[in-house]
């Protein structure tokens, strides 16, 4: 509805990354390898762009 937000935050553990990379066949070493990220400009893995956008889904299916 017009007006309305909604506010939350979204924090991604390591494991969760790597869980949601494999549920979804998302081979990319950016979310597998943990000592090629480290080596990279990163230092950690990185989500699938999947996993917010799924985490954002949810949410507004559960507000609204």
């Amino acid at each position: 509805m017009l007006g309305e937000s909604f506010e939350v935050t979204l924090a991604l553990s390591p494991d969760s990354v790597w869980h949601f990379a494999t549920l979804v066949n998302d081979t990319n070493r950016l979310h597998h390898d943990d000592a090629y990220v480290r080596a990279g400009r990163f230092g950690g893995l990185i989500a699938s762009g999947m996993q917010p956008t799924a985490h954002l889904m949810a949410m507004l299916a559960t507000h609204f």
